[in-house]
C-alpha cells in the first residue's frame, strides 16, 4: 500500500495538468465559477496548503449532521458512536480526534479532558460555512497539531427576516426551530432557538461476541438511546465608523441522553447531561483614514467557554468505575493581531494569544478543579511575491505553556514553523507545496486522568514531528456553460512520541508515548458543473499509516482505525422555473455515495472492522418564490449495518423530511 500510494500520487500530479490541457483557456479566473451562487470547488484563504470548504445546500439537507456533511471531504475520518445525538468526532490525514482542533467562531471546541471536539453538539442550521484545512492550519488560530483544523463559521445577519422550520425522521426523530434577524447594512442581529429529540431505537446486529460465526447473530433494537437537545444562538455585527467593525457570537446548549454502551453489552440505565455556554467577540479596524485602503488592519478578539458533563451509572454498566462522575471545563482567552502590506509584493502579519484552561473531574459530583494550564503564544507570517505568479509564505510561532496539577507544575516551550509556496504558470493551473513542523502538548486529561478506569500519566512528553505536502490544482471553462476543477496532492506526516493508551491491569488504561509513526497518502478531487443545473464531484483519499517505533515486537505495523481507501462521490441536479404559476419555483435532486475500506481495530491486527458503504439520496422543492423550502433525505439506502468505534452499532436505512419558511 505504501508504494502504491506514492506511485498513484506521483502519477496524478504529473498527468492531471496535461490531461486537461486540451481544454480552451477561460477568459476569467475559473476559481470563481459558481453553482447555485457558490464556487465550484471552493478552498480556504491560504493558497499554499490543501483545504476544502463545505457550504450552501450541503449544510441544509434534513437529518444531516456535521459529520455527514464532512464525510465527502477528502482526508476526513469521522468517528461516531451511534446516532446523530451520540459522540461524533473528526480526524484529518490519520490524526486522532485529539490532534485535530475544531473551532466554532474562533472558540476551540476540543476539551482538555480527552482532547476531542464533539461535533454532535453543533447543529448545521445556524452555520454559514465549514472550512477544512487538510494540511496545516492558520498560525493565528492557536497551537497546531498533526491533523490540520476545522473551522465552523456561523451565519452573520444581513437583513431583517423571520423564519421557522420543523423536521421529522426515522427512529422518533423530531426537530423544530425558529430564527429571526433585524438590521441594516450598518448593524444587524439574529437569534435562533432549536429543539431536537429522538428515540434512536434502530435495529442492529448482535453477533453475541462470535464475529466469525453468523449462526447465532440476532437483530436487536437499541435501548436507552434517546436524546433531547435544546440550544440557542445569537449573532450580532455592527460597523464602527468608516474603518471598523465588531461581531459577537453566543451559544447555550443543554442535552440529556441515555448512554447505550456497547452493542454486545448494552447499558440500560446509564444517563448523561451536558451543558455548554460560549461567546466570542471580535473587533476589526483599518489603520489608514481612507476606508478604501485595507492594506493595514488591527484585529482584537476574546472568547470564553464553560462546559460540564454529568454521568450517572447506577448499575456500573459503563467502564467509568464509579456510580456518578462530574466533569467541568472552562476556557478563556484573547488574541491581538496586526496585518500590514507595506508594498504590493509583501504582506506581514503578527500577533499574540493568551489562553487559560481549567479542568475538574470529580467522581462524587463536585466542581473542584484538578488541573489548569496557561498558554502564551506569539506568531508571525510573511507573504511575499518575488516574481509574478509566485507566492512564498514563511510562518512561525512559539508558545509558552505552564501546567499546574494536584502535586506539581511544569513548563514547556512549543515551537512551530512552516514554509509554503504557490506558483501559477497560467491562470487555470497552480502548484503548491508546504513544509512544516508541529508540536502538541498532552491534554490535561491525558496527564491527570479522566476516570477511575482511565488514569493519567504526568511523565508524558509532547508529540512532535515534520510534514510536507505537494500538489496541483486545475480549473477550466469547458464551454459557455460547462466548467471543471481538479486537485491532486501527495502528503507525508511523521509523529514522534505519539500518545497512545495501553492496558495496565483489568479494566484500567493509562496513556504513554508510543514512539514514532508516519502517515503517507494522496488526495484526488474532481468536480464538474453543467450550467447551473448539474454538478458531479468525487474525492478519493489513499492513506498508508504505519507504526515504525524502534523495537516494535508485533508483526503488524498498521495503525488502528485507519482506512486505506476512502472515496466519496456525488451527483446533484437543480432545475429552476419548473411551474412558477403553480408556486413551484425549483426542484433539486441529489445522491452521494461514500465508501470506506476495512481497517484494524487493534495494534496486533487481529480484529478487523468491516468496510462501510453509505448511499444517500436527497430532494428539495422551493415554493412560493423561495419563501417555503421542503426537503427530504433517505440515508444509508442500502441499509449497511456496521460499527464505527469498536462495538458501537450505527443506524441503518433512515428517512428524514423538513420544511422551512422565511418572511420576507
Amino acid at each position: 500500500m505504501r508504494a502504491s500510494s506514492l506511485r498513484l500520487a506521483a502519477l496524478a500530479l504529473v498527468l492531471l495538468p496535461s490531461s486537461l490541457s486540451f481544454v480552451r483557456r477561460a477568459e476569467a479566473d475559473p476559481i470563481d465559477v459558481t453553482i447555485e451562487g457558490g464556487p465550484l470547488m471552493p478552498r480556504a484563504e491560504d493558497p499554499t496548503v490543501a483545504s476544502s470548504v463545505v457550504e450552501g445546500e450541503a449544510l441544509a439537507r434534513p437529518g444531516t449532521s456535521i459529520t455527514d456533511a464532512l464525510s465527502s471531504t477528502p482526508s476526513v475520518r469521522v468517528s461516531r458512536t451511534g446516532s446523530g445525538a451520540d459522540l461524533a468526532t473528526i480526524g484529518l490525514r490519520g490524526a486522532s480526534n485529539a490532534e485535530t482542533p475544531v473551532y466554532l467562531a474562533g472558540v476551540k471546541l476540543n476539551d482538555e479532558l480527552s482532547g476531542t471536539a464533539d461535533l454532535s453538539t453543533v447543529p448545521l442550521f445556524f452555520l454559514r460555512r465549514i472550512s477544512v484545512y487538510r494540511g496545516d492550519a492558520p498560525f493565528d488560530l492557536g497551537t497546531g497539531g498533526l491533523g490540520g483544523a476545522v473551522l465552523l463559521e456561523p451565519s452573520l445577519p444581513k437583513s431583517s427576516r423571520i423564519g421557522s422550520g420543523v423536521g421529522i425522521g426515522s427512529f422518533g426523530d423530531r426537530s423544530a426551530w425558529i430564527a429571526s434577524s433585524v438590521g441594516t447594512p450598518k448593524a444587524a442581529a439574529a437569534f435562533a432557538v432549536r429543539y431536537d429529540t429522538s428515540r434512536n431505537d434502530y435495529l442492529y446486529t448482535d453477533d453475541r461476541g462470535t464475529r466469525f460465526d453468523a449462526t447465532d447473530d440476532r437483530d436487536r433494537r437499541r435501548r436507552n438511546a434517546d436524546a433531547s437537545v435544546l440550544d440557542a444562538w445569537a449573532v450580532a455585527r455592527a460597523r464602527l465608523g468608516e474603518r471598523g467593525s465588531v461581531s459577537l457570537v453566543t451559544n447555550v446548549l443543554s442535552r440529556e441522553q441515555g448512554l447505550t454502551g456497547l452493542g454486545l453489552l448494552p447499558a440500560l440505565s446509564a444517563r448523561a447531561d451536558a451543558r455548554r455556554a460560549l461567546f466570542a467577540v471580535e473587533a476589526r479596524a483599518r489603520c489608514e483614514s481612507d476606508p478604501r485602503d485595507d492594506g493595514c488592519e488591527i484585529t482584537a478578539s476574546a472568547y470564553g467557554k464553560a462546559a460540564s458533563y454529568l454521568y450517572r451509572d447506577p448499575h456500573l454498566e459503563l467502564p467509568l468505575g464509579t456510580l456518578r462522575e462530574a466533569v467541568s471545563g472552562e476556557s478563556t482567552g484573547y488574541k491581538i493581531s496586526l496585518r500590514e502590506q507595506p508594498v504590493r509584493w509583501l504582506g506581514i502579519s503578527a500577533g499574540v494569544t493568551q489562553a487559560f484552561d481549567l479542568l475538574g473531574v470529580d467522581p462524587l459530583g463536585g466542581d473542584a478543579p484538578r488541573a489548569r494550564r496557561s498558554t502564551s503564544r506569539a506568531f508571525g507570517k510573511v507573504d511575499f511575491t518575488p516574481i509574478d505568479r509566485l507566492t512564498v509564505t514563511l510562518a512561525g510561532a512559539v508558545a509558552s505553556a505552564r501546567t499546574a496539577g494536584p502535586d506539581a507544575s511544569t513548563s514547556a516551550l512549543v515551537p512551530e514553523a512552516r514554509l509554503g509556496a504557490n506558483v501559477t504558470p497560467i491562470p487555470e493551473l497552480d502548484f503548491f507545496a508546504t513544509l512544516a513542523r508541529y508540536e502538541r502538548l498532552p491534554m490535561l486529561g491525558e496527564l491527570y486522568g479522566t476516570s477511575a478506569s482511565v488514569l493519567g500519566n504526568t511523565k508524558l512528553a509532547a508529540e512532535k514531528g515534520p510534514g510536507f505536502e505537494v500538489g496541483s490544482r486545475y480549473r477550466q471553462n469547458l464551454g459557455k456553460h460547462v466548467r471543471a476543477a481538479a486537485e491532486a496532492l501527495f502528503f507525508y506526516r511523521s509523529a514522534r512520541q505519539l500518545i497512545g493508551y495501553r492496558r495496565t491491569s483489568v479494566g484500567i488504561l493509562r496513556p504513554y508515548n508510543v514512539g514514532s509513526a508516519h502517515f503517507l497518502g494522496s488526495d484526488i478531487v474532481l468536480a464538474l458543473e453543467i450550467g447551473r443545473l448539474l454538478r458531479v464531484d468525487t474525492a478519493l483519499t489513499l492513506t498508508d499509516a504505519r507504526d515504525d517505533s524502534p523495537g516494535r515486537s508485533l508483526s503488524n505495523d498498521s495503525l488502528p482505525f485507519q482506512a486505506a481507501v476512502v472515496d466519496a462521490s456525488g451527483i446533484h441536479l437543480r432545475v429552476p422555473g419548473i411551474m412558477p404559476r403553480w408556486g413551484l419555483d425549483a426542484v433539486g435532486l441529489g445522491t452521494t455515495l461514500v465508501y470506506r475500506s476495512t481497517r484494524f481495530a487493534d495494534s496486533a491486527g487481529l480484529v478487523e472492522l468491516p468496510r462501510q458503504l453509505s448511499w444517500d439520496v436527497d430532494a428539495a422543492m422551493e415554493l412560493a418564490r423561495g419563501v417555503v423550502v421542503a426537503r427530504a433525505r433517505l440515508s444509508n439506502l442500502l441499509d449497511d449495518r456496521s460499527t464505527d468505534a469498536v462495538g458501537y452499532p450505527l443506524a441503518g436505512r433512515a428517512g428524514h423530511f423538513s420544511v422551512e419558511a422565511w418572511w420576507p
